[in-house]
Parts: structure tokens; C-alpha cells; sequence
């Protein structure tokens, strides 16, 4: 089996932005999974009811997106483009991700062209789907 590439070797992100942790699976412009490890670190929580601490829903989001670009990102054509968040339809929330959970994301393209796709997939954590989206993203050029 060959190994899987880290996202931040696919990725322009950094941390604490970079919220791919690791690959799981990855076919090239089709299909990627991976692993984020929500932490404990404050700034990523929102308060869901009075004392209770959620992992913020849109950082589920982001991870979704991100793992996709990885699928995106690991097709030579795409390797020196620049990826922009683009909108999200479909989206819904089953339950939140608690503060320390692993989420589980996964993503398959459904459009992929120059320079627009889209893509859709799921989050678990705990062994729950926490949430499921479309995501549409546009690919530019890198500006220095």
C-alpha cells in the first residue's frame, strides 16, 4: 500500500487554520477521507447552551472543504492553483462535535473543472454522522 501525502503537503493552509490532521483515503480529483482531532483549544468552541461547549458548526464546514481540496489538490493539473471557499448548499447538522472528538470527513467531487467544482460529503465523530454538505468551490491562480 502507498502511503498517504500529510494534507499540509497538499494544502496552502497552516495551522491552527490547517484543520485536516491526517489522510485516510485518497483517490486523486474523486474521493478523499481524513481525520481532524477537534482539540480542546477555546478559540474553536461556541457555547451551545448555557455551560455547554460546542466545537463552532462552521469549522465542520471548513474541514469538509479542506478535505476535498485535498482530492482536488492531489491531481498535478490543480497542484499550483489556489482554492476559494465558493458556498455551501444542503448543509445540515444531525448534532454537534464535543470539544476532543476525532471527526471523521470524507468527500467525493461531483463537478470538477479549470476553474469551478463541487463536491459533497459527510462528518461523524463519536461513530455519528454530525454533519452532511455540498460544497461548491472556484480554483484561481496563485497571486505572490
Amino acid at each position: 500500500m502507498t502511503s498517504l501525502p500529510a494534507p499540509s503537503d497538499l494544502l496552502p493552509h497552516a495551522p491552527p487554520m490547517l484543520l485536516v490532521d491526517r489522510l485516510t483515503a485518497l483517490d486523486p480529483g474523486k474521493h478523499a477521507a481524513g481525520e481532524w482531532f477537534s482539540g480542546v483549544e477555546p478559540r474553536w468552541q461556541v457555547d451551545e447552551a448555557p455551560g455547554d461547549r460546542v466545537i463552532a458548526r462552521v469549522l465542520v464546514l471548513e474541514a469538509l472543504a479542506q478535505v476535498g481540496a485535498c482530492a482536488v489538490f492531489a491531481v498535478d493539473f490543480y497542484r499550483d492553483k489556489q482554492p476559494v471557499f465558493g458556498g455551501v448548499d444542503r448543509a445540515s447538522f444531525a448534532r454537534p462535535v464535543v470539544p476532543g472528538e476525532t471527526v471523521e470527513l470524507a468527500m467525493w467531487t461531483k463537478v470538477l473543472g479549470s476553474r469551478f467544482g463541487r463536491a459533497a460529503g459527510f462528518a461523524s465523530a463519536g461513530g455519528d454522522r454530525v454533519c452532511e454538505a455540498e460544497i461548491t468551490f472556484v480554483i484561481g491562480e496563485w497571486k505572490e
